[in-house]
């Protein structure tokens, strides 16, 4: 049976490697192999009789699931599979029936649709009377549909998705049907997010990895999105009815009450400043009326925030203090309590003008606000109960059930898993959350070191060690920041693809994943490319073991001769002229495909040079530099390449 690996920019989503169906204990599942009909063909000879059937309607993932599902067949099989309606099917048809649609009632009457309906990725997959059914929950777009699709298409035809120009399914013109057995399928995390640029700039490349865009995707409320107490709610310079600025008329409102607007666009800032979260209700008023304005403005958001900004300040007035001695222990005691007020509100005109409207609300646990409100010893530990967890400071500080913390350990070592010695602060602290919000906790990881995106961060090992403690914490959402201000190399595909798909399922393995990418990616590149990446991840074993064990931090220094020697560098540069020269004999045959894979190559060859280059220029002879900065800047150019660092251009950067 032919395979073929195809280099396009496919029009629809597509699908990812099928997760595992969720038993009660979740360490204990067992994936499941599909069976099939041996007398029953979805495609039989280049020829079909089924239909694919949509309800009457779609809600908007379902649309694109019928249209992805139809697409790859046709792309496999070349047999098109008529899209139809609901309305439009007849008793004696055979079909696959996506969503909600009047088929799915009658043949399961008594469906029980609880553990779908409060989730965004959950579906369920069966196989009735030669008919296969999926369907998802009502409230958050049909995306469970289009990931039961993803898992369908796996199974007929050996669908991978890799990259939006690294697309592989078998060439078939028989498919046999599969026979799906009442299977709920459940995926590690509920809601996924990878924030690199391309993957926010890229809306169907986020949809083929199972992602959600968390800044510039419908389902994140953009206006809210963010470090936003005040860029988007209400700041000091704003003016209350009666014209006067809130920093005058309500001074005990803020941190810098007499703060002037800045003379630049709000968006982004990093402003020094926050609300009193003890203010009162007012102030909670305000902010409540400004947030149901959002909600209504986008109709299709389900996650709003009301975050501070990104600032290490805090109230420190005489009501906050006594508040956190009486009974919110810290400040995100006092933000809890805070939101809470503003979520009842909220919830409170939503169940009467948009009943039915599901919203989740964030908040950030993230610098001032990232210690959990428990308990604490006079050693400064979390206390624990007799099962071993935190003891909350108090029961004032229970969440909303709809209120999520949004926890962003930035200052952990990403080199080591969170239950290292290195990270036992933010272990203490995922614990503590697990007591306070378990199931209500969503993660902002970090993926990029701030300071260098020209050399590999160092999170290759603990990446899934993360997923899951953060998992057994009762986190239901994970994101992971990457680089979002520039395209950049470094492997930044085969991280996204592979971070993916352990959010889809933390149980798969880092190294199974990164070397089925790296053969697809790379082909005939692959044993060198493959060298580059085991070289860098063994010399990041050695340094941070036995040289500096804060490698993996977020600013750490990583471009240093000692992790980087010159027998290293020149071992790297030696892998790329051998992975140009294993691609070189697909020239003449297909030099579409040679291109793609000599430019897959050369991206990573960036970060070469640029170590060759700040280390070791002494080392090249003139010719030799000029060669490698004409490279750098075409290539740059081409990859779309423009910062070095976070805030810092690419302009001059050898000088």
């Amino acid at each position: 049976m032919k395979k073929t690996i195809c280099l396009l920019a496919a029009l629809f989503v597509v699908l990812l490697p099928s997760c595992k169906t969720k038993n009660e204990n979740y360490s204990e599942e067992i994936e499941e192999k599909t069976e099939y009909y041996s007398d029953k063909f979805v495609v039989e000879n280049g020829l079909s009789t089924y239909y694919i059937v949509s309800p009457k309607n779609p809600m908007s993932q379902e649309s694109i699931a019928t249209q992805e599902l139809n697409y790859f067949i046709k792309e496999s099989t070349n047999v098109d599979i008529p899209i139809i309606n609901e309305r439009e099917v007849k008793r004696t048809y055979r079909y696959i029936s996506l969503g909600r649609t009047t088929q799915f009632a009658n043949a399961f009457p008594d469906f029980d649709y609880s553990s779908l309906d409060n989730s965004l990725s959950n579906y369920f997959i069966v196989t009735k009377d030669y008919c296969i059914y999926i369907v998802s929950g009502k409230n958050y777009k049909g995306y469970g549909t289009l990931y039961g699709v993803y898992d369908l298409l796996e199974d007929l035809i050996d669908y991978r998705y890799y990259h939006d120009s690294e697309i592989y399914y078998e060439h078939k013109d028989t498919i046999n049907l599969p026979h799906y057995k009442d299977k709920f399928v459940v995926p590690s995390f509920d809601g996924r997010s990878i924030s690199t640029l391309y993957t926010m700039s890229n809306a169907s490349h986020t949809r083929r990895l199972r992602l959600i865009n968390n800044s510039r995707g419908e389902e994140w409320n953009r206006a809210t999105y963010g470090h936003n107490h005040l860029q988007y709610f209400v700041g000091p310079w704003d003016l209350d009815d009666n014209g006067v600025r809130y920093g005058e008329s309500h001074p005990d409102w803020f941190i810098f009450p007499g703060q002037p607007r800045p003379a630049q666009n709000l968006r982004g800032l990093m402003i020094n400043n926050g609300f009193c979260f003890t203010a009162g209700h007012e102030l909670e008023h305000l902010i409540a009326q400004k947030m149901i304005k959002a909600i209504i403005n986008e109709p299709e958001s389900i996650y709003v925030m009301c975050a501070q900004e990104d600032t290490q300040n805090v109230c420190k007035c005489e009501r906050c203090l006594r508040a956190m001695n009486e009974w919110a222990g810290t400040q995100s005691g006092l933000q809890i309590a805070f939101m809470n007020h503003i979520i009842e509100e909220v919830e409170e005109y939503l169940s009467v003008n948009q009943p039915g409207r599901q919203i989740q609300y964030l908040t950030f646990a993230y610098l001032p606000t990232i210690e959990p409100p428990v308990k604490r010893g006079e050693d400064g530990r979390p206390l624990k109960d007799k099962e071993g967890h935190c003891i909350p400071y108090s029961d004032k500080i229970k969440l909303h059930e709809k209120l999520r913390i949004y926890l962003a350990p930035i200052q952990a070592n990403y080199g080591s898993p969170f239950s290292a010695p290195i990270n036992l602060e933010t272990k203490q602290i995922l614990d503590g959350w697990a007591s306070v919000a378990k199931n209500q906790i969503m993660m902002y990881l970090y993926d990029l070191n701030y300071r260098i995106y020209f050399v590999n961060f160092n999170n290759f090992g603990s990446v899934s060690g993360m997923y899951r403690e953060c998992l057994e914490a009762g986190a239901t959402y994970m994101l992971t920041q990457g680089v979002s201000d520039s395209n950049i190399c470094c492997f930044d595909e085969m991280r996204s693809y592979v971070e993916a798909n352990l959010m889809w399922d933390v149980n798969r393995s880092y190294e199974d994943l990164a070397d089925d990418f790296l053969k697809h990616f790379y082909k005939d590149a692959y044993p060198y490319m493959k060298d580059i990446y085991e070289l860098i991840r063994d010399r990041y074993a050695y340094y941070q073991a036995l040289v500096q064990s804060s490698i993996g931090d977020t600013t750490g220094d990583i471009r240093n001769s000692g992790l980087y020697p010159f027998s290293l560098v020149r071992q790297l540069d030696l892998d790329i002229s051998r992975a140009l020269e294993a691609i070189k004999h697909i020239e003449e045959v297909d030099y579409s495909l040679y291109t793609t894979l000599k430019n897959r190559v050369m991206k990573e060859y960036l970060s070469v040079i640029y170590l060759k280059m700040s280390l070791y220029r002494g080392n090249y002879t003139t010719e030799e530099i000029n060669e490698m900065l004409e490279t750098w800047e075409y290539y740059i150019q081409l990859f779309g390449i423009t910062h070095a660092g976070e805030g810092n251009g690419i302009n001059n950067i050898f000088d």
